[in-house]
């Protein structure tokens, strides 16, 4: 088991601009028992694969640079840096990045997704 995880920033900057570019920190096939950590960059424009969606499992958005918007359950609200933006279970989501910088977050799932399937129902 590796016990501390590194976030790395210059492999979220690589790519184009507009691409979103995921680090997995954390998940089942890396040893998570009940949760999954990814670092997410996402592109200035850029949106949430899956749209509005909700899931069955709790998700929490940990804004690191940037800005998200984020739409929960009908309310639309905005996370700057040091913002954690909590997504309880089964509550209706979508997240853009509506300012003209790349968003960096981390997002935590819990219990720990199945990657093998679409992780959004769509609403």
């Amino acid at each position: 088991m590796q016990y501390l995880r590194k976030l790395d920033l210059p492999a979220l900057a690589l790519g184009a601009p507009e691409e979103r570019v995921t680090q997995i920190l954390l998940e089942a096939a890396n040893g998570a028992q009940r949760m999954s950590v990814q670092a997410v960059r996402l592109p200035a424009g850029g949106e949430s694969p899956a749209g509005r969606h909700r899931h069955t499992y709790e998700k929490l958005f940990y804004i690191v640079s940037g800005t998200m918007a984020v739409e929960i359950d009908g309310a639309e609200i905005s996370a700057g840096p040091g913002t954690l933006v909590v997504v309880p279970e089964g509550v209706p989501h979508r997240n853009w990045n509506a300012g003209k910088e790349p968003c960096v977050n981390l997002v935590f799932m819990s219990p720990n997704p199945d990657f093998s399937k679409p992780l959004g129902i769509p609403v």
